[in-house]
C-alpha cells in the first residue's frame, strides 16, 4: 500500500538556494520529495525542460513534491487571465511530474465580507482555477487557518476549521477540490482525531506537520509563531498522523514551523533539523521514515 511521504518544503524554512543545492540537501537528509515552484514548473513547461527536472529529481532519488498556487485568488489584482495562463502551464509540467498536489490557504475572517458573501465569492473563484488545473490530472488542497488570534477584532468569521472547510468544498462541488490538513492549525481550531478519521483520501490533498509555542495556551496561539514536529508535544503529531494514514493518505507531508530561532540557522542546517523533526514524527506513528 501505498504511504505518505515526506518532502522538503523549500518555501517554507525559508531555503533559498539553487534548485539543484536543494535536491542535493533534501535527498542527503532523508526527504523523500522536494516540493517545486509553480512558476519553476510553468517554465520547465515553457522551456520544454520538464523531463529534464524529471532526470534530475529521480538522480536524487527524490519524488516531486506539492506546487503551491502563485497568487491569491481573492485578490481582485492577481486573479486575471496571465495567471490563470501561469497555472494552466503549471499543471501541465506537474501531470508530467505525477506532482497534482496543489495548494493555499483561505483567509479565516473579513472585514467587508459577511460570511455567506464571502463563501460565495470563494466558490466563484476556487471553480476556474479547479477546472484550469483538473484538466491536467491536478487537485486544489485548501488549508483552514486555525489560529483564533487570527479572527479576534475582524467584523466577520470565516472558515477555519475542517468541518466548515468541508462544507465550503461542498459548496465549490469539484471533485479535484480537497483538503490541506495542517497538525498546527488541526490543534488551534480545536480539531480531534475523530475529524481526520472521519475524512476520506480523496479530501485529503496535501499535509503540513509542525508544534505549537511552548506555555503558550491554545486560544492564544499565533499563526507566524511554530516549532518543528515533534519537539515541544503540545500537538498529538502521532496520532495525527496514524489518523490519515488509516484513511489511506498517500501524498506529500511537509514540515511548516515559522521559528525565528531556526531560520537565523545556516540552510544546510535547518534542512537536518527539520529532517531529523519529520522523521520522529513519522515513526512515532509507525510509518516508515526509509526510501523505498
Amino acid at each position: 500500500m501505498s504511504q505518505m511521504f515526506p518532502t522538503l518544503a523549500p518555501a517554507v524554512l525559508p531555503i533559498r538556494l539553487p534548485l539543484s543545492r536543494q535536491m542535493e540537501l533534501a535527498h542527503l537528509n532523508g526527504f523523500h520529495g522536494l516540493d517545486l515552484g509553480a512558476s519553476q514548473l510553468a517554465a520547465a513547461y515553457a522551456g520544454k525542460t520538464v523531463r529534464r527536472l524529471a532526470g534530475d529529481l529521480k538522480f536524487h532519488n527524490l519524488r516531486p513534491g506539492g506546487w503551491m498556487l502563485p497568487f491569491e485568488f481573492m485578490s481582485r489584482a492577481s486573479f486575471n487571465t496571465e495567471s490563470m495562463r501561469l497555472i494552466e502551464r503549471a499543471a501541465r509540467a506537474a501531470a508530467m511530474l505525477h506532482s497534482p498536489w496543489c495548494y493555499y490557504w483561505i483567509e479565516p475572517a473579513s472585514d467587508d465580507l459577511s460570511f455567506a458573501a464571502n463563501a460565495e465569492l470563494h466558490v466563484q473563484r476556487i471553480r476556474p482555477i479547479a477546472d484550469v488545473i483538473g484538466a491536467h490530472g491536478c487537485k486544489l488542497a485548501l488549508e483552514p487557518i486555525g489560529p483564533v488570534t487570527l479572527r479576534r477584532g475582524h467584523l466577520h468569521e470565516f472558515v477555519h476549521d475542517i468541518p466548515m472547510a468541508l462544507e465550503l468544498l461542498d459548496a465549490v462541488a469539484r471533485p479535484n477540490v480537497c483538503l490541506l490538513v495542517d497538525s498546527f492549525h488541526w490543534y488551534t481550531s480545536h480539531g480531534d482525531l475523530g475529524q481526520l478519521k472521519h475524512l476520506t483520501a480523496d479530501q485529503v490533498g496535501y499535509v503540513h506537520i509542525n508544534d505549537a509555542v511552548e506555555a503558550v495556551d491554545v486560544d492564544d496561539q499565533l499563526d507566524d509563531r511554530r516549532r518543528l514536529p515533534a519537539t515541544t508535544g503540545l500537538i498529538d503529531i502521532a496520532g495525527f498522523l496514524k489518523a490519515l494514514d488509516t484513511i489511506g493518505y498517500d501524498g506529500p507531508v511537509a514540515v511548516e514551523p515559522f521559528d525565528a530561532r531556526l531560520t537565523r540557522l545556516a540552510p544546510a542546517v535547518r534542512v537536518r533539523l527539520a529532517a531529523e523533526s519529520c522523521e520522529r514524527a513519522f515513526i512515532s506513528a509507525g510509518l516508515s521514515w526509509k526510501r523505498d
